[in-house]
């Protein structure tokens, strides 16, 4: 024999060799482990679905609940779907057409459930659960749709939910859904509450296994390997009765209303307007009103509370005032001439009021809203000076309000400009603009919300939320935001007061429409619109010695703030006086010891 040929014969042997080992190994050494696979993979898990959270008011009144509901499902792998008569008989049983059931399941993946029949009456359900074993594939799944109070609106505060489908069953495997079991088909927050808190509020799945044979014929029952643990219920800061007053008010008028408790930043009403019937998403909504929806000018979906940009107008003077204070530029006695016009490099700045304010201090200029006052302390601390302070009372800033999509808006800063114009290539009198709110910043409704209860409370704050309670199967937790304080001369910000209350309260006071007998402050604003009418601006706070509320309106494309948005805020501030002020919250006097993970950035103390 050749060396080739005894080269070829022990590589053929080691060949077998290996091959006997694997085959001895597979058969003999780890036969169990394959066995057990093998039983597995004759396993089935059948999802338990928790209850998803209730939702109260303030004061315990249960405003969003549970309702079951059963759809039919097909999981075309399964399904014979060479067979007209399973066809015939699902459909005779559904009462619909075999088409629509072809068309259903025609190009899905074989292996997802597709829901053939929502919203199945339950006796039919029972029986075709028994008809199962002839008709494999077909199943059916629980659903959870939510009830609303009729008391309730407020879509853009609750949300709705909506289905999970192929094209978004990706999200939520990622993030903080990592560790989830989502599946196609389910039902989870789509807006709102409901989104926020999605994960809170939707529980933790548990798990039936069902042992079955080659056919998929059920032959032995292992029990619940898991229980569903159910999701939290929330109580939220929303008082009802206020909030329906507030929608009422604003009427067809598009922008945003919000009213904060400043002693803890719970949000008592907030209006997003237009809104949409949040009834519509209870079944399913139409192919029609969900075209209506996104098809209307107005945006009635759009979330306007943290979502709208709108240039803050005079409402920002207040922070181009203390930022001059902080810098040294200026103190409450700086006196500066207004003849109704600001020059600069040959450009000229008007103020609202053409004939000009005369000699004027810092205080008077806040309640008169001298723009050439503030023109004219802007251009002395440039962008990134004002840009810092406009941040240290959020405004550019996520406040972390317990609603989804919130926007940062936009404070601008040199390299801003830079960017969007070019290395210094913008102009000088950018500055000035910013100065009284107008140009590029934007700021979001709940950002001047925030800004203001900084102001009422001499610089301390919790950052606004509208929840007050998460209840789980061991108790209720109290949710508290820590108090955080902005580092401001408290005298500066009383300077701050006494302009905004003179604002209100005086003659000569651009906020006067604003007027209560409960002693309100607060500061107009109009915002330049290169679409349409101005925004009007109201922000404001009381009572003035001892505050509890502030209330903020925009009226968009409203007019100018102290004719709309003004006398608007009285409104709301004289119910809330008249009506709510006294009010007892629900407040549970037995929680009990107990510590688990917070809701997102707040704390859960017993």
């Amino acid at each position: 024999m050749n060396p080739r040929s005894i080269i070829f014969s022990i590589f053929l042997g080691a060949v077998w060799l290996i091959l006997l080992s694997r085959l001895f190994y597979l058969q003999v050494v780890n036969s169990d482990y394959f066995a057990a696979r093998a039983e597995n993979n004759a396993t089935k898990m059948i999802d338990q679905i928790p209850a998803r959270g209730l939702i109260f008011d303030r004061y315990g009144k249960l405003i969003v609940e549970n309702q079951p509901t059963f759809s039919i499902q097909i999981t075309p792998a399964e399904f014979d779907t060479n067979s007209s008569s399973e066809f015939e008989y699902l459909a005779q049983r559904l009462n619909i057409s075999p088409a629509e059931i072809r068309r259903k399941i025609k190009g899905v993946w074989p292996y997802t459930p597709v829901t053939i029949k929502e919203n199945v009456d339950f006796m039919l359900i029972a029986k075709l659960e028994e008809e199962m074993v002839k008709h494999p594939g077909v199943h059916f799944k629980v659903d959870i749709h939510r009830i609303y109070s009729p008391d309730i609106t407020m879509p853009h505060v609750i949300g709705y939910l909506n289905q999970i489908t192929e094209q978004t069953i990706g999200y939520f495997k990622t993030g903080d859904f990592a560790d989830t079991d989502y599946k196609i088909g389910e039902r989870t927050g789509a807006a709102g509450i409901e989104k926020f808190y999605e994960i809170e509020l939707r529980g933790q799945k548990g798990y039936h296994e069902l042992q079955s044979d080659s056919k998929g014929r059920v032959v032995k029952d292992l029990g619940i390997v898991k229980h569903p643990t159910d999701g939290y219920n929330l109580y939220l800061t929303i008082d009802l009765e206020f909030q329906r007053f507030v929608e009422t008010a604003m009427g067809q008028n598009k922008g945003s209303i919000i009213v904060v408790d400043v002693r803890t930043g719970e949000i008592l009403a907030a209006t997003s307007k237009p809104d949409y019937n949040i009834r519509w998403f209870v079944e399913g909504i139409s192919h029609e009103q969900w075209k209506e929806l996104n098809e209307n000018p107005d945006k009635p979906m759009f979330n306007r509370i943290v979502q709208s940009g709108y240039a803050p107008g005079s409402t920002f003077k207040m922070i181009t005032a203390i930022a001059a204070l902080e810098e040294g530029l200026a103190t409450p006695e700086t006196y500066i001439e207004c003849k109704g016009v600001y020059l600069l490099g040959g450009n000229r700045f008007r103020c609202w009021n053409w004939t000009g304010h005369g000699h004027i201090n810092m205080q008077n200029a806040i309640t008169h809203s001298c723009d050439v006052y503030f023109y004219t302390l802007a251009w002395e601390l440039g962008i990134n000076k004002l840009a810092k302070y406009a941040r240290m009372f959020g405004l550019g800033e996520i406040t972390g309000v317990d609603l989804p999509n919130e926007k940062k808006g936009n404070v601008p800063t040199t390299d801003f400009f830079d960017s969007r114009y070019g290395r210094n290539n913008w102009k000088s009198g950018t500055v000035v603009n910013l100065g009284i709110g107008q140009g590029e910043i934007l700021v979001t409704p709940v950002q001047i919300a925030q800004y203001i209860t900084i102001l009422a409370n001499s610089g301390k704050y919790q950052q606004p939320h509208f929840v007050r309670y998460a209840e789980d199967q061991e108790g209720i937790r109290k949710v508290v935001y820590p108090i955080k304080s902005v580092p401001v001369k408290p005298d500066y910000i009383d300077l701050m007061r006494r302009g905004m209350w003179a604002v209100v309260n005086t003659f000569e006071g651009t906020g006067k429409r604003a007027w209560i007998k409960w002693q309100a402050a607060g500061k107009t604003g109009t915002s330049e619109n290169v679409h349409g009418n101005y925004h009007g601006w109201f922000a404001g706070f009381a009572p003035y010695y001892d505050p509890e509320i502030a209330v903020v309106v925009i009226m968009e494309n409203g007019g100018e703030g102290s004719e709309v948005a003004a006398p608007m805020s009285a409104t709301v501030m004289n119910y809330y006086f008249n009506y709510i002020r006294g009010k007892k919250a629900f407040d549970p006097s037995d929680l009990k010891e107990k510590q688990f993970q917070s809701l997102r950035n707040a704390q859960l103390i017993p």
